[in-house]
């Protein structure tokens, strides 16, 4: 399986490249209560420590490139350029689309055919192996940002309410789903997928249709 991975590694630019950015995926994401809910059952039935994810995209990659996390950072790197990482979020087909270069585990195939069984075409989420070196999730939310071609998190702050911040990924804790990462929505400009930034316009709308629901 390692090997199966790093071989798709090498081709996983193109894939990466055609990934909504975070406000798209979420636009494209139908039927939320009902995909939420399978994956839900899915997590319960097969308890390895997975997570879901939206699935989207920062910025595009170049030939030979993944999107590589180290620490607090996650930034395009050349494959020839690491010896060792890791996947660490699935597409719904089964295929990694982002690692890191903390050792993970890869969903068996079971976890794997439950889930794409689940979502019934559904391809808005995937799957993420949310733990940390020690083996825990971590015990606050994350949220991420994007600075040119990196892309940056730090713990979500207590109490921290931003309107412009989009739920990720979800781990399940006790009977149900709980958001475990967001993703920042302003974006500077030439650092999102068509390269134009969001508009302050753009922010405005989408904070207050967040509030009206």
């Amino acid at each position: 399986m390692e090997e199966t991975y790093k071989e798709y590694a090498r081709s996983i630019w193109r894939d990466y490249n055609i990934l909504p950015d975070v406000l798209e995926a979420e636009k494209q994401f139908r039927d939320q209560e009902r995909a939420f809910a399978a994956a839900q059952a899915v997590l319960a039935n097969y308890p390895e420590g997975f997570g879901i994810c939206l699935i989207h995209g920062h910025g595009a990659l170049d030939h030979g490139e993944i999107l590589l996390a180290s620490g607090d950072v996650s930034e395009p790197t050349k494959i020839s350029e690491t010896l060792d990482f890791y996947p660490e979020r699935w597409l719904a087909s089964g295929k990694p689309y982002e690692f890191t270069t903390r050792p993970t585990k890869m969903p068996s195939p079971a976890l794997l055919e439950g889930f794409k069984t689940a979502m019934r075409g559904n391809t808005s989420l995937g799957l993420c192996y949310p733990m940390l070196e020690d083996g825990e999730v971590s015990p606050k939310p994350r949220m991420e940002w994007t600075e040119g071609r990196r892309i940056l998190t730090r713990l979500r702050k207590d109490g921290e309410v931003v309107d412009a911040q989009i739920p990720t990924s979800w781990t399940l804790q006790g009977e149900g789903l709980s958001a475990a990462w967001y993703c920042n929505v302003w974006c500077p400009p030439k650092t999102t997928k068509s390269g134009s930034g969001h508009s302050e316009r753009e922010l405005l709308i989408y904070a207050l249709l967040r509030r009206r629901t």
